[in-house]
């Protein structure tokens, strides 16, 4: 830091020419004052500038974030990051639901939920395995970088005020075994994590499954039969979502025994939602729209691909990165211009086991009996014996519910002229439920079958 000194000292002789008087002197002595003083002035508020725009600075800086390259160390933007983000939902839909979707089943995941309690288990990773969860779900960000962006996420979506959002952590910790403080001092400050310390045996199952209940607003109810005998710690993130269209359906917008052709071409009937939007995208030859509810912070996003293109190769084209510049780059409707929406009314639950697609995704040294996760003092380790995630989602004409409850089990050891733009749901369509100032989903789906 600089340091700004003042006038060096004062006047120690005034001269006197000839033929001038004391006023003389003294006028001569104030404007010289005057001048130094005016230089103090002026040196004073550069300073002032200086810290102003260093601590704007300082705020642009802190959005990137220094990670460790194994040589070097790299910055990472925000939008990087963001984009990263988003690839990792579109990766992980792909990985753990492909078969699913190329079958023409339904699927529907929460990158959100699985990142949030994977970061939460990195919290005990060190070496190889930290550095591959953090590569994987970090976006390029440092972990410690990745916990304070969940705190943010977390507390700015479940302060909604329309809408409730709910995003909850827990661990589950065996009997006899005492955390390790440095982990627990993380689970507490950016997750608010639960600590429970049980034995993994009937009555646990019932906690368990009474705590996925309670903070998925009762639309997960059951997601554990029993715990492995190895278990020693298991972590939960259960992610909800309830709310209203910003621009609710009147009764002449609701139109029921209309068509739905599924992804094996046969016809079904289904309630069809009708109405005027004001967001439309367009990526490649697929077109779609942005709903809104009444709270701004998340959104409805539909995503329609062209005719004679089925979903599993559509999704196989589909970036997170060109799924979030879709969205950002949406035209908004007005004027002269419409866009004629047909949505239909459909529920959908999905289960699926995301360690093969974690694995495939990089995450390996976690799933090995060599994993170096410490959640515990006295140096015992553990390794993740599986990732599985329940999802619940419906869709109608007052809104939306969906849900997800995410755990992880570890064992010992181991503009211009008029457009009328269209889009109609009636064929297989990809759905998103997006946060809306980062443009990162929440949650993400596609419905092959309505039946």
């Amino acid at each position: 830091m600089k340091e700004i000194r003042g006038p060096g000292g004062e006047l120690t002789e005034i001269g006197k020419a000839p033929g001038s008087g004391i006023r003389t002197e003294r006028r001569s002595s104030r404007r010289k004052n005057l001048a130094l003083s005016l230089l103090f002035l002026t040196l004073f508020f550069l300073a002032l500038l200086f810290g102003f725009f260093s601590m704007f600075s300082t705020e642009a800086s802190s959005r990137s974030s220094t990670v460790s390259t194994g040589t070097k160390a790299a910055a990472v933007s925000a939008e990087t990051f963001l984009n990263r983000e988003a690839d990792f939902a579109l990766d992980l839909l792909r990985e753990s639901a492909g078969e699913d979707i190329a079958a023409g089943r339904n699927a529907m995941i929460s990158p959100l939920s699985a990142a949030e309690v994977l970061s939460l288990c990195a919290a005990g990773a060190e070496g190889k395995t930290r550095s591959e969860m953090e590569a994987v779900i970090g976006g390029g960000y440092a972990l410690s970088d990745f916990h304070a962006y969940v705190l943010e996420t977390n507390q700015r979506l479940s302060g909604a005020k329309e809408s409730k959002v709910r995003l909850a952590n827990s661990i589950w910790m065996k009997t006899g075994l005492k955390p390790n403080k440095a982990f627990t001092d993380v689970s507490q400050k950016y997750y608010q994590a639960e600590l429970f310390t049980v034995p993994f045996d009937r009555e646990t199952v019932a906690k368990a499954n009474d705590w996925a209940d309670r903070n998925t607003f009762g639309m997960i109810r059951h997601v554990v039969d029993s715990f492995p005998d190895d278990t020693v710690i298991s972590l939960m993130n259960a992610a909800a979502f309830q709310g209203k269209w910003k621009e609710p359906y009147e009764a002449s917008q609701i139109w029921e025994k209309q068509t739905f052709t599924n992804a094996s071409g046969e016809k079904e009937k289904v309630t069809m939602l009708v109405s005027s939007e004001h967001f439309y995208l367009t990526l490649g030859r697929a077109k779609g729209f942005v709903k809104e509810y009444q709270d701004g912070d998340l959104c409805c996003l539909c995503l329609l691909p062209g005719k004679g293109t089925d979903l599993s190769t559509f999704l196989k084209s589909l970036s997170g990165r060109k799924l979030r510049k879709a969205f950002l780059g949406r035209h908004l409707i007005g004027g002269a211009d419409t866009l004629s929406v047909t949505m239909p009314e459909f529920s959908s639950d999905y289960w699926v086991d995301l360690t093969s697609a974690l694995q495939k995704m990089g995450i390996r040294k976690a799933f090995t009996k060599s994993a170096d996760l410490s959640f515990f003092k006295g140096g015992q380790k553990a390794g993740i014996s599986s990732v599985m995630q329940a999802t619940q989602i419906t869709v109608n004409r007052k809104g939306t519910k969906a849900a997800a409850l995410t755990g992880i089990a570890c064992g010992a050891s181991l503009a211009g002229r008029s457009h009328d733009y269209e889009v109609t749901l009636d064929r297989p369509f990809v759905y998103a439920i997006l946060d809306q100032e980062t443009g990162i989903p929440v949650f993400l789906g596609v419905v092959n079958t309505v039946a």
